[in-house]
């Protein structure tokens, strides 16, 4: 398996690589953001908005949520050079992508893959394990956003249910070739859950109805793996939030899902950037460590 995602780095690589693929992405990614703006932009003109109260709790506890996000992407990074075949302590794995992932804002994702390699390879992370780790991260966090996006369709305890069965059936002894990812699932189920929860944090913060907090969930998964899956887009700028607003758009009214669409990638930088600092200041202070050849014991 660990050969099969190391070609499949190799090709995303590729494709990541093209100058074309850069150019169209960010101007595709920052027309569909400006249409959204522009139409956040009508509404307020019109007074739509013009009875919103801002909750500041809401506000900080959704910057807040935002930033347990990255932790917990922080932390999953462990697994998934685990799952390359390299071990090393949480705080380093987690310091180098907390510092590396700035760089997803730059488009067509080249940036960001040179910059996880090249911080890890100065940690001591060879680069074909951060090449492999990447492919294993971006498969695990397509297959987590699109498993949360089923709370749209289904109550959250049917969801919860079908989550663990899944982890079961990995378990059992024909599975063990997918078992060592169970972690890192765990850990991008976790970040797509905690990033939902921020954003329906942000229509409390607006005095908005958006309906379950479920269903605002499974709806930023899903708008949320659109835009990763549109590689060249930087941070899926523009994707996400159009998708986001179509799905809630009909229980939450366009306003406020404008709203939340465009406050949503406000907050989602900001807590990049803390987090980012965050990182930078944690392998300041740690020594590179040497990295172990074999896979922790807590992961396996």
């Amino acid at each position: 398996m660990r050969a099969w995602i190391s070609s499949r780095a190799r090709i995303a690589l590729e494709l990541t690589t093209s100058p074309l693929g850069r150019r169209v992405g960010l101007v595709a990614g920052l027309a569909l953001f400006a249409a959204i703006a522009a139409q956040l932009a009508v509404q307020i003109h019109r007074g739509d908005l013009s009875n919103v109260s801002i909750r500041p709790w809401a506000l900080v506890a959704s910057i807040g949520v935002a930033c347990a996000a990255d932790l917990a992407l922080a932390a999953s990074w462990r697994s998934a050079l685990t799952f390359a075949g390299h071990g090393t302590h949480a705080a380093e794995a987690g310091g180098i992508l907390l510092v590396a992932q700035i760089a997803k804002y730059v488009p067509g994702g080249v940036l960001q893959i040179a910059s996880r390699v090249g911080v890890g390879a100065r940690r001591g992370v060879p680069a074909r394990a951060s090449g492999t780790a990447l492919v294993a991260e971006w498969g695990g966090l397509t297959v987590a956003g699109l498993a949360t996006s089923a709370l749209l369709v289904m109550p959250w305890p049917i969801w919860i249910v079908l989550v663990l069965v899944a982890f079961v059936l990995a378990s059992v002894p024909r599975a063990r070739r997918i078992a060592p990812l169970r972690r890192l699932v765990a850990w991008h189920l976790v970040v797509i859950v905690l990033l939902g929860v921020s954003a329906d944090l942000l229509f409390h913060a607006g005095g908005f109805s958006a309906g379950p907090a479920s269903h605002v969930v499974g709806a930023y998964a899903l708008a949320w793996v659109a835009g990763f899956l549109v590689v060249f887009a930087p941070g899926g700028l523009g994707v996400r939030e159009a998708v986001f607003v179509a799905l809630l758009a009909g229980t939450a009214g366009k306003s406020a899902a404008l709203s939340v669409a465009v406050a949503s990638r406000v907050v989602t930088v900001v807590a990049d950037l803390l987090m980012g600092g965050a990182g930078a200041a944690l392998l300041w202070r740690r020594a590179p460590s040497t990295l172990l050849h074999r896979p922790a014991d807590g992961d396996r």
